[in-house]
């Protein structure tokens, strides 16, 4: 699992590359698989309010969360899961 921790600096368009090479297929200077994951990054246009539990409805094991904003949250996890959370205002 990657984690990565955003600031004020990080606000933008942003890409990031995955590639993968097992060693055995593709040459050191090549790899196997790639894949690019383009995202915006905004600043929030408010302060942050504090997060509250949520039944989630699943016995899965959830291991990566995505907010789109502070009412469109989704998160994914084993077997397959994914969980999309939206509060109506």
């Amino acid at each position: 699992m990657w984690t990565w921790y955003t600031s004020s600096a990080d606000v933008g368009d942003t890409i990031i590359s995955v590639r993968i090479r097992d060693g055995h297929h593709e040459p050191t200077s090549s790899y196997d698989l790639a894949d690019f994951y383009e995202y915006t990054i905004v600043s929030p246009t408010s302060t942050p309010g504090s997060w509250s539990e949520v039944d989630s409805g699943t016995t899965n094991r959830l291991t990566c969360v995505w907010v789109a904003s502070g009412s469109d949250v989704f998160a994914v996890g084993y077997d397959g899961a994914i969980l999309h959370y939206k509060r109506s205002k």
